[in-house]
Order: C-alpha cells, then sequence, then structure tokens
C-alpha cells in the first residue's frame, strides 16, 4: 500500500491580499479562498472562473515563495582551534552564513556536505536535529568557548556514530 504525501501544516497568508480579496463578491472570495487552501496544502490546483484565474496564479506564486523561506538544512562541521576539536549538528536556512558565525568564534570549520538534509519546514528539522541528538547524547561535549548552539556539540571521535545516526533516523521517517 503506498502512502499519501503528508499536507503541509502551514502556510503564509499576506494582509496585502485581504483588500483586493474584499472587493470581490463573498461567494468569489470563497471560491478563491478554497483554491488558496487546496493548494497551500495539498498542492492541489483547483479550477477558477477566468476572471479570478490571475489573482490565483500570483496567490500560488507567492505560496510557493513563502515555502522556500520555511526550507531549513541540517548540517555537521567539524570545528576546531588550537586547543580543541569537536562536532556541531545543527539547523540553518543558509549553512555558509552559520559556518561564517563559528569561525568569527575562533574557530576553523569543516563542512560536511554528505549529511547536509533538507527540510520544508523548520519543525520536521528541529524535530529531526533533537532526535539525532539524543541518540548521540553519549558523545556530548562542551566547547571551551561559547557561541550559539554550543550545546549541540559532540566529542570529535563520534564521526562513525553520526553517520549511522542519520542513516538510521533517515531510515525511520521513510517508515513513518
Amino acid at each position: 500500500m503506498s502512502k499519501q504525501k503528508k499536507p503541509r501544516e502551514k502556510f503564509r497568508f499576506y494582509f496585502d491580499w485581504m483588500e483586493p480579496l474584499m472587493d470581490l463578491p463573498n461567494n468569489e472570495v470563497g471560491i478563491l479562498f478554497t483554491g488558496i487552501l487546496k493548494y497551500a496544502f495539498h498542492n492541489e490546483i483547483i479550477e477558477v472562473p477566468d476572471h479570478l484565474s490571475a489573482a490565483f496564479k500570483i496567490i500560488r506564486f507567492q505560496v510557493d515563495k513563502s515555502l522556500e523561506n520555511e526550507k531549513v538544512n541540517l548540517y555537521v562541521v567539524k570545528l576546531s582551534d588550537s586547543k580543541e576539536c569537536f562536532f556541531k549538528i545543527g539547523i540553518a536556512h543558509d549553512i555558509a552564513k552559520r559556518i561564517q558565525s563559528f569561525t568569527s568564534a575562533g574557530y576553523s570549520a569543516e563542512r560536511f556536505t554528505s549529511f547536509e538534509i533538507k527540510f520544508n519546514d523548520r519543525e520536521s528539522a528541529l524535530n529531526f536535529e533533537k532526535r539525532l541528538h539524543d541518540k548521540l547524547d553519549e558523545f556530548k561535549y562542551f566547547p571551551k568557548k561559547k557561541f550559539g548552539g554550543q550545546f549541540e556539540c559532540f566529542s570529535n571521535t563520534c564521526f562513525d556514530e553520526i553517520d549511522l545516526a542519520i542513516l538510521n533516523l533517515k531510515k525511520e521517517l521513510k517508515d513513518e
């Protein structure tokens, strides 16, 4: 039996849409709003009357754009300086920008792109990250320098365990 794709849990509705929608008769607002909801949550495109199709296309584009901004990446970096070396596992919209914050704190950073995972929403990424941190709890490491995310670090001896934990969690996600 094949699984149905889980519907999205949220989308961004812009205040700018309200005024043009309020100019429409209530039944047409209902048609357009139903279309927006079906598209936003189930990626379903419904037929709308011709005079509403331009507005529907613009709103669909904005829904897609807002969902792109929700994408979050899981990353694994190896941080080191002359006194310590450890792994940092976290999530970020922009990994390169996040890594810059570690180098600003005085660490050199080695990025492991093979471990990176893209998520469509922050909630899924946070859930995966927490489960991964829990699986690696015995390898917890507390860096000497303070920085954002300092409590999401792990011993530099657990590379294989990180790899295995990520593989197992990916498999669990597919099975859910």
